[in-house]
């Protein structure tokens, strides 16, 4: 037992050695990958440090790496996403530059002990694998019994107590040696080895099977004749292509099987006849059959129903096919506002679009080419240029590729040049030949499919190619200073109506003034004013993203009033009268926080901020100093971006 242990245990270590040996190699190779297309970014250097310490754990202390493989393993995934979204064609060419890097971060000592242990671990754990079954194989083998030989005597029969009920149930009819001279009731085969006594065992899965089978083929046997069932069994045979996927090979082996699980279990003796067997496996290798067609895939086939459908909702959503009789005959009414202008797989929608639900059926174009002798493309291969939504944008391209492969070989080689034109079911296509000796040669057609587009992201689509001025919203900068001031006492409860100064008078007589008067009745009393100030003329916007940098701007410019004059000196004062500013010190760090947080809205996210800021605290108001307290005055600045939405009818 315990050398089954250790062999257990040494083949578990093995395998978790090489799952960290991979992953170590796998990490530094995309490391280096990603060094070679730039520098390492502060996050990847962490992740470096990671995995350093994860090799100094597994390849120099040698222990298993089990607790920190799942972080290793979202770090590899990590990078190898990271490399995933880069550019081909930055991606280094020379593999010996990341080889370099690769045993620059890992060590070429530990790089080349890495190599080498992942080279003979798959050996250990086959030979760990193999001992590790010898033991197992030694510990299931049941020990050798010495077996009594029993002699071929003849049977000795006891006249006065034979049973003559069981031995008439195992006679043997074919051999008809049968002693005449013994009591009726027992007859006993010569020729034959005695007969033991018969036991009665409990049926087995495979005889309930056997069983169900039967009272199965006697059912079918009494509704149909044998001979339409032999019949059916030669056909379903013989014709392979009558609607099963299955080869004939697959076929046999099936049948093999079957056969093989029917007899399972069972004695050479069995009761069941061998036409009854037959029937039984025919049985079963057809519901096998049948299984193994149902699990495959079936193509749909063809439904006039479901066509009918299709063509309703294709009325319905105004595009109309007509079909004709002839080759050729076919004509496409498509919308009128689809456009290809500019882009690869055109995806263009008229405004009416909106209207519709779900998705409509549309022809897909794609001009395809296939040439010899030329330069830009390799003999033979299938070139794919363009998708359209129409038919006349995709001739018109696929005449252009001619006419541009025309001008570049004509100067070169001789005059001599034939184009074809042929039209198969309204598709153009063109093969142009370059030369006596037929030195350039091109063939460019369209081919047609129709596809399901969703009508929502075509519309969206358009719109963002044409850059449409007009929205359906604007954007409001807007900003909100709450000034409270906090009167604190230390004797009984002081009742007094808030000071203000003239600005702040002058304030309060503003409709957008908010003045409160809070008054506490605590030891220590304290008395709270709060005033609210907004803004009175805020500005409109039709960019958000001109919204969030007026916003931002606003924000600096009251948050650099509690700095130093030396950190925010004006720099530059635009056309139209906007004031930047060029900030030093700590307000070139928070200027710089909040332009990498434009950077991250950009055009879809509205720019917020909030911040809060005490003011002096001062005892020399008459009535705090004469009762012992002070005065808190804190500041609390909001600005932000509100979107704003247009009502009533579009222009």
């Amino acid at each position: 037992m315990d050398d089954r242990s250790q062999v257990a245990q040494e083949a578990e270590r093995l395998k978790s050695q090489k799952k960290d040996l991979k992953i170590i190699q796998n990490i530094f190779h995309s490391i280096a990958t990603l060094r070679a297309v730039g520098e390492l970014f502060t996050r990847e250097e962490e992740e470096l440090r990671e995995c350093k310490k994860f090799v100094h754990l597994v390849v120099d202390q040698g222990q298993p790496g089990t607790t920190r493989r799942l972080r290793m393993r979202q770090i590899r995934d990590n990078m190898q996403a990271r490399i995933g979204r880069i550019d081909k064609i930055y991606l280094p060419d020379d593999h010996n530059k990341v080889e370099e890097l690769y045993e620059e971060y890992l060590g070429s000592q530990r790089a080349s002990d890495i190599s080498a242990a992942l080279n003979i671990i798959d050996d250990e754990i086959y030979e760990v694998s193999t001992q590790r079954s010898k033991l197992q194989k030694t510990r299931d083998t049941p020990k050798k019994v010495p077996m009594k030989m029993t002699s071929l005597r003849q049977p000795s029969v006891r006249r006065n107590h034979a049973k003559t009920g069981h031995f008439d149930d195992i006679v043997r009819e074919s051999n008809g040696h049968i002693r005449r001279d013994l009591p009726s009731g027992i007859e006993i085969d010569l020729d034959s080895h005695p007969t033991p006594r018969k036991t009665v065992k409990r049926p087995t899965k495979g005889d309930k099977e056997i069983h169900t089978l039967s009272e199965a083929l006697k059912v079918l046997q009494a509704r149909t004749p044998v001979s339409s069932g032999i019949q059916s069994t030669t056909k379903d045979t013989n014709e392979h292509g009558s609607g099963s996927d299955i080869p004939e090979d697959q076929a046999d082996q099936i049948s093999h099987q079957g056969s093989h699980f029917i007899h399972h279990g069972r004695s050479s003796g069995a009761n069941i006849g061998d036409h009854d067997m037959d029937e039984i496996n025919r049985l079963e290798n057809a519901r096998q059959r049948d299984e193994a067609r149902a699990s495959a895939p079936v193509s749909q086939l063809f439904d006039p129903e479901l066509v009918a459908r299709m063509k309703q909702r294709t009325l319905e959503a105004g595009r109309v096919v007509m079909t004709g009789e002839g080759e050729g005959d076919e004509e496409q009414v498509e919308l009128s506002d689809w456009s290809d202008a500019d882009s690869d797989v055109s995806a263009a929608s008229s405004s009416s679009l909106s209207s519709f639900d779900g998705t409509v059926q549309l022809y897909k174009y794609t001009v395809r080419g296939q040439f010899v002798g030329t330069q830009s493309y390799n003999d033979g291969d299938i070139v794919t240029f363009k998708t359209f939504w129409k038919l006349t944008n995709a001739t018109a391209y696929l005449q252009d590729v001619i006419k541009s492969l025309h001008r570049e070989y004509m100067g070169n080689l001789d005059d001599h040049f034939e184009l074809q034109h042929r039209h198969h079911k309204g598709l153009y296509e063109q093969v142009l030949t370059i030369g006596a000796n037929h030195d350039v040669q091109a063939r460019v057609w369209t081919d047609r499919e129709l596809v399901l587009v969703d009508t929502c992201k075509l519309a969206a689509n358009k719109a963002r190619k044409r850059q449409l001025a007009e929205s359906d919203e604007v954007y409001q900068v807007t900003w909100e200073n709450i000034t409270t001031t906090t009167t604190t006492t230390n004797t009984s409860p002081v009742i007094r109506t808030a000071t203000l100064s003239s600005q702040e008078r002058h304030t309060d007589n503003d409709k957008n003034c908010i003045v409160h008067a809070c008054h506490s009745s605590d030891t220590p009393s304290s008395h709270t004013t709060t005033t609210t100030e907004r803004c009175p003329d805020p500005v409109i916007h039709r960019n958000l993203a001109s919204a969030n940098r007026m916003a931002k701007e606003d924000f600096m410019t009251w948050y650099s009033q509690f700095f130093p004059v030396e950190e925010h000196k004006h720099s530059c004062v635009t056309e139209k009268g906007t004031l930047f500013f060029d900030y030093s010190g700590m307000l070139k760090q928070i200027n710089e926080a909040h332009e990498d947080e434009l950077k991250r809205l950009g055009d879809v996210g509205c720019f917020r901020a909030e911040e809060e800021m005490a003011l002096t605290e001062t005892n020399d108001d008459d009535v705090a100093a004469a009762a012992g307290g002070r005065i808190t005055k804190t500041e609390l600045m909001k600005v932000y971006v509100k979107p704003v939405m247009v009502l009533g009818p579009k222009n």
